[in-house]
C-alpha cells in the first residue's frame, strides 16, 4: 500500500513539473522580454506607454476569445489523451482552428480598416489616439499566425509535448526585442520609427512562431501533425456536444477579456498617466505568476487526464495538491514584486504620477497575488478540466460585472479615488468572491465531467 502511495506522489510530481516548468519558462522569459519592449517604448514618454497598451486591447480581447476556444478544444484533448485517442484530438483540433482562424481575421479587419475608432474607444488624447492607431493599423496583420499558433500549441500540451511550444515562442519573443530595438530607435541603419517599429517587430516575430511552429510539428510528426484529412472529417453528431461545453468557456474568456478592457477604459477616463501606470505593472504582475500560470496549465492537462481515464479520486488527488500549490506560488510571487517594484521603476523615463501610482499598485498587487493566483489555479486548472465550465463561466464572469466593474466605476468615474484605490477596489472585490465561492465547489466535486466516456468514446475511432 504503502509503494503504491509512493509511486502515485511520484508520478505526480514527475509529470507536474515536466508540464509545468517548459510553460513557467516560457511565461518567464516572455514576461521579461515584455518589460524590456515596455521600456523601450517608455523610453518615448507617457503617451507612448499608454498608446500601445491602448491599442493592445483589441489584441487582449481577441487573445482571450482564442484562449477561451483552445481552452475549451483542450477540456477534449486532454480527455481523449487519457484514451490515447489521436483522431478524436485531430478533429477537435480541426475545428478549434477553423473557429480561431475566422475569429481573428474579424478583429485583423476592425484594427485595420478602424484604429482610430478603437482607441477612440478608450481615450480622448488626441496625441495617445494617434500614436495607438499607427501601432494598431499595423499590428493587427499578425492575429492570423498567432491564432494558428496557439491552437497548435494547446493541442501539444494537452498531449503532454510542450517543448516545441516553449522552445518556438522563446526564439519568437527574442525576435521581437531584437526588432523592437532596431525599429523603434533606428539602429544599425534602419529608420527610427517609433511606436510602428514595435508593431512591424511583433508581426515579423509572430510569423517567424507560427512557420517555425507548423515545420517542427510536421517536420518530427508530433501528435499536433494533424492530416487535413482528420482535420475537415468532422462528425456534427459531436457538435452540440463541444459547443456545449466550449460555449461557456468562450464566454467566460471573452467576457473577461471585455471586463478588463472596460476597466482600463476607466483608468484611461482617470488620466493618460493612470493607464500608463496599469500598462507598467501588469508586465510585473505576470512575472509574479509565471510559476502559476505553468502549474495552472499542467493541472488541466494532469486533472483532464486522469478523468479521461475513468480515475475520478487521482484527479481530485492531484487537483487538491495544485490548490494549496498556487496559493504557495502566489505568496512567493507577490514576494518577487515587492523585492523587484523599486529596480525596475527606476529603469523607466515617466513622470512623477506615474512613478507614485506604480508604488503604490505594486503593494496593492503583492497582496492579492496569492489570491489570483489560487483562483486561476480552480477555474483554469480545476474546473475547466472536469469540464464544470458553465459553474466556471458564472464565477469568473460574475465577479467581473457584479462587483468588479461597478466598484471600478463608482471608485474612478462617480468618487474620482485615485487609480491605486480603484485598483485595489477591484482586486479586494473580485478574488475575495472567487476564492469563496471556488473552493466550495471544489470540495463538493461536482465539477468532475468525463467527456469522453461511452458513447462519445465511440466517436474516437
Amino acid at each position: 500500500m504503502m509503494n503504491g502511495i509512493t509511486v502515485q506522489r511520484d508520478d505526480f510530481w514527475r509529470k507536474m513539473i515536466a508540464l509545468a516548468a517548459p510553460i513557467a519558462l516560457q511565461n518567464l522569459v516572455g514576461t521579461l522580454l515584455n518589460l524590456v519592449d515596455t521600456l523601450m517604448v517608455g523610453q518615448l514618454g507617457d503617451a507612448a506607454i499608454a498608446a500601445v497598451g491602448l491599442a493592445n486591447q483589441l489584441f487582449f480581447l481577441l487573445m482571450l476569445f482564442l484562449f477561451g476556444i483552445s481552452s475549451g478544444a483542450a477540456i477534449f484533448m486532454a480527455q481523449y489523451w487519457g484514451k490515447r485517442d489521436l483522431h478524436a484530438i485531430h478533429r477537435v483540433q480541426g475545428l478549434c482552428l477553423a473557429l480561431s482562424a475566422a475569429l481573428s481575421l474579424v478583429f485583423a479587419v476592425v484594427g485595420f480598416a478602424a484604429p482610430r475608432w478603437v482607441l477612440g474607444l478608450f481615450s480622448q488624447d488626441a496625441q495617445v489616439i494617434g500614436l495607438g492607431a499607427d501601432y494598431l493599423r499595423i499590428a493587427a496583420i499578425g492575429y492570423l499566425p498567432m491564432a494558428v499558433t496557439q491552437v497548435y500549441a494547446a493541442t501539444l500540451r494537452s498531449t503532454e509535448q510542450v517543448k516545441a511550444p516553449m522552445a518556438v515562442s522563446m526564439l519568437a519573443l527574442a525576435v521581437n526585442t531584437t526588432l523592437n530595438y532596431l525599429l523603434i530607435f533606428g539602429r544599425m541603419g534602419l529608420p527610427q520609427m517609433g511606436v510602428r517599429g514595435a508593431a512591424v517587430a511583433t508581426v515579423i516575430a509572430r510569423g517567424v512562431e507560427c512557420f517555425l511552429l507548423l515545420l517542427i510539428v510536421y517536420g518530427k510528426q508530433l501528435t499536433a501533425a494533424a492530416p487535413l484529412g482528420d482535420m475537415v472529417r468532422q462528425r456534427r453528431e459531436f457538435y452540440p456536444r463541444f459547443f456545449r461545453t466550449t460555449t461557456p468557456v468562450i464566454l467566460n474568456e471573452g467576457l473577461w477579456a471585455l471586463g478588463v478592457t472596460l476597466y482600463n477604459s476607466v483608468y484611461a477616463h482617470i488620466s493618460t498617466e493612470a493607464i500608463a501606470s496599469i500598462q507598467i505593472v501588469g508586465t510585473l504582475e505576470r512575472l509574479g505568476m509565471v510559476v502559476v500560470f505553468g502549474a495552472g496549465h499542467a493541472c488541466a492537462v494532469i486533472v483532464g487526464n486522469r478523468i479521461g481515464a475513468g480515475e475520478q479520486d487521482k484527479a481530485f488527488l492531484y487537483a487538491r495538491r495544485f490548490v494549496w500549490l498556487s496559493f504557495l506560488f502566489g505568496a512567493l510571487g507577490g514576494l518577487v514584486v515587492l523585492a523587484l517594484r523599486q529596480p525596475v521603476m527606476g529603469l523607466y523615463q515617466v513622470s512623477e504620477a506615474v512613478y507614485a501610482n506604480c508604488m503604490y499598485i505594486f503593494l496593492i498587487m503583492a497582496v492579492a497575488l496569492p489570491f489570483r493566483c489560487f483562483d486561476f489555479t480552480i477555474v483554469v486548472g480545476i474546473l475547466r478540466s472536469g469540464g464544470d465550465t458553465r459553474y466556471s463561466l458564472f464565477l469568473d464572469i460574475g465577479a467581473v460585472w457584479l462587483l468588479g466593474l461597478p466598484g471600478a466605476y463608482v471608485a474612478g468615474i462617480l468618487l474620482g479615488w485615485p487609480v491605486h484605490w480603484v485598483y485595489a477596489s477591484v482586486a479586494i472585490l473580485e478574488e475575495a468572491l472567487r476564492a469563496s465561492l471556488g473552493l466550495r465547489r471544489f470540495f463538493g466535486r461536482k465539477w468532475i465531467h468525463n467527456l469522453v466516456e461511452e458513447p462519445v468514446a465511440a466517436e474516437g475511432g
